[in-house]
């Protein structure tokens, strides 16, 4: 493999119903078996907003559409694989069927806001969830 250049651009999507967020258990490594985000590279030629549509039909056999940016994760850690920079999406749940893509996951999972503690979550998709979370908290709060 030769040494990388250049950060890679990646998608998460954050898409939350009835307080339980969209996740898949990961098959493979890095973090085989933890809880993540639907999410994954960008193809060559492809918007930002039209890969993350993608990677969650391809991995949850849901459709969603973006609603709104929530930043961007670039960490040069964040993933073991490479340096990854990923831009997180909150989506809105459009309907389907869920199904796994075998390939990359073992579970499609609604997961309730408040068990996310009983989870093993991989990369630094936890530190995203609590980003959206604030944001919607500070959105309830009434300011003077």
């Amino acid at each position: 493999m030769t040494e990388q250049k250049r950060p890679i651009l990646c998608v998460d999507a954050i898409t939350l119903v009835d307080n339980k967020v969209l996740m898949i258990k990961r098959k493979n490594d890095p973090f085989a078996g933890t809880y993540t985000l639907p999410g994954g590279y960008v193809d060559f030629g492809e918007t930002t907003r039209d890969a993350i549509v993608r990677e969650v039909k391809e991995e949850t056999g849901l459709d969603v559409k973006v609603i709104a940016t929530l930043g961007m994760y670039d960490d040069p850690k964040r993933d073991p694989r490479a340096h990854n920079v990923s831009m997180v999406y909150i989506c809105a749940f459009l309907g389907g069927t869920e199904k796994p893509n075998p390939d990359e996951s073992e579970e499609v999972k609604w997961v309730p806001i408040d068990d996310l503690g009983k989870y093993t979550i991989g990369f630094d998709h936890l530190k995203m969830i609590k980003s959206y979370l604030a944001i919607i908290m500070l959105g309830k709060s009434k300011f003077p």
